[in-house]
């Protein structure tokens, strides 16, 4: 299963960009299931930035 959220690039530094894209993902309904996964085992994060948003995408297994 997979989370995705973005949020506007800014002049925010990594580590609130990182609390930012966290709370995203906890305030999206599916999202947050996915990460709440029981049974999964492995979690793997991928976080690309472009000129107007960072995203991260969380895939659970």
């Amino acid at each position: 299963m997979e989370g995705f959220a973005r949020v506007p690039r800014t002049d925010y530094s990594e580590q609130e960009f990182g609390s930012r894209l966290v709370d995203r993902l906890l305030s999206d309904n599916q999202a947050r299931r996915t990460l709440e996964l029981e049974n999964a085992d492995h979690l793997g994060i991928g976080i690309a930035a472009s000129g107007d948003y960072v995203y991260v995408t969380v895939a659970v297994c």
